[in-house]
């Protein structure tokens, strides 16, 4: 019987063999290869001259509001919807460690449809100190900008954001960050003068972080952009905290050139952090315009009931990871956000000042899956009315039977994340 069922045994064990030889090898033409699969899928070689990550992100949200914080009918009645906020793929890497490249989709943004880039750049980072990026990425530019919409504490940035941050051009930037300090500074694509002739924007950051430990942190910025273009019209929009249509339009004399400045100031101490930003747009007006300033700013405090601290690298604020990802990670955080647009130079329909307020819970379920749930009130000094599919100041709008005015508003927001 023994014998046998050695027999049984080896003939198993032969058979299995050429089972696996015929599933296929994985071969290399150099150093040995190191996959991980935890966060994405990412491929290296053990002596990390190559690398390789595809990631992405995907936001479903869902919102409840009445029309002065998103426009449905115009009739003041409350509204609800349920779209894709963002949905993004990425691919990224290094070459024989002083290269690397990011390119970066958008598949799906607020609902409608993507095909979109976001990143495109090379990057040679052979001096630490000294990286020069070339492509499509972000102006060196405030502390909620340059973190990541994954990892910002609420829903959607302030509305500071929306206004005076550039976000993404293209560009040709160099940085450099320790620990304690870092710099940005670059030339970007601004568009083109009346004669087709290219004009640029030139954007700097730069940062103290004199206490850096992995549970406290003290942070210092300031930002700058100068931008260039001759009798340019600024039609931007302010954003209310809800998504990204909710937005107070803003119309600007045409200018020649402006200026944009941020301050910063970030902390954290154990449990509980902190963030503030102070930014202020002014403009140079052409002959027949006048110059305007505007301004604004956020604050906002939050606390991980679960103990963990807000990580925090080079700059930016990072993934948060829990402590225990059975229970996951805890966080409830209130976020006073504030603008001026009352100046001469905007033009009288959209001249207004609005104070927002928002309050939030965070579920860091593991280091892929957040669940986040906002409340947002807003308040203008001017009523608001729908036009056009905008805010706009009541008395610039001829109002339709039944249509009413509002001076603030109120929504409620629901996000699931998955971030590899």
């Amino acid at each position: 019987m023994k014998s046998t069922l050695l027999g049984l045994a080896l003939g198993a064990a032969t058979g299995a063999i050429p089972a696996a030889v015929n599933a296929g090898t994985v071969t290399s033409d150099g150093a040995d290869l190191v996959i991980k699969t935890k966060g994405g899928f990412e491929a290296k070689t053990a002596d990390n001259k190559f690398t390789f990550k595809l990631g992405g992100r995907i936001q479903l949200q869902a919102d409840s509001f009445n029309d002065s914080m998103n426009l449905i009918k115009g009739d003041g009645k409350t509204g609800s919807d349920l779209y894709v906020r963002r949905a993004r793929v990425y691919i990224s890497g290094d070459v024989y460690k002083d290269w690397a490249y990011k390119i970066q989709f958008n598949v799906v943004d607020s609902g409608s449809g993507g095909g979109s880039v976001e990143d495109l750049y090379i990057k040679w980072k052979r001096y630490g100190l000294a990286s020069v990026t070339m492509g499509k990425h972000k102006e060196p530019f405030s502390l909620e900008e340059l973190t990541s919409s994954k990892y910002v504490t609420s829903i959607e940035r302030s509305p500071i954001n929306s206004f005076f941050a550039e976000g993404r051009n293209l560009g040709l930037s160099l940085s450099g960050a320790t620990d304690f300090w870092g710099y940005g500074i670059g030339v970007f694509d601004n568009g083109n003068d009346d004669n087709g002739a290219q004009e640029f924007a030139y954007t700097g950051r730069a940062f103290l972080s004199p206490i850096n430990r992995e549970r406290a942190l003290l942070h210092l910025g300031v930002g700058m952009s100068h931008r260039n273009a001759p009798n340019a019209n600024l039609d931007r929009s302010v954003t209310q905290g809800i998504k990204k249509g909710d937005t107070v339009a803003v119309s600007v004399d045409p200018f020649d050139s402006q200026d944009i400045l941020g301050l910063e100031l970030a902390g954290k101490i154990g449990p509980f952090h902190g963030s503030a930003e102070y930014q202020q747009r002014a403009t140079s007006a052409t002959d027949n315009g006048e110059d305007a300033s505007a301004s604004g700013y956020y604050v906002e405090a939050g606390w991980f009931i679960t103990g963990e601290s807000r990580p925090y690298e080079e700059g930016t604020w990072e993934k948060v990871k829990p402590n225990r990802p059975g229970l996951g990670a805890w966080e409830v955080f209130v976020k006073q956000s504030g603008v001026d647009l009352d100046d001469s130079g905007i033009a009288a329909a959209n001249r207004n000042k609005g104070d927002i307020t928002t309050l939030g819970v965070n579920w860091y379920a593991n280091e892929i899956i957040r669940v986040s749930a906002n409340y947002v009130y807003a308040q203008w000094d001017q009523d608001l009315v729908a036009s056009g599919g905008k805010l706009v100041r009541a008395d610039s709008v001829a109002l339709e039977p039944g249509m009413e005015t509002m001076d603030s508003g109120h929504g409620f927001a629901v996000r699931v994340q998955a971030a590899f």
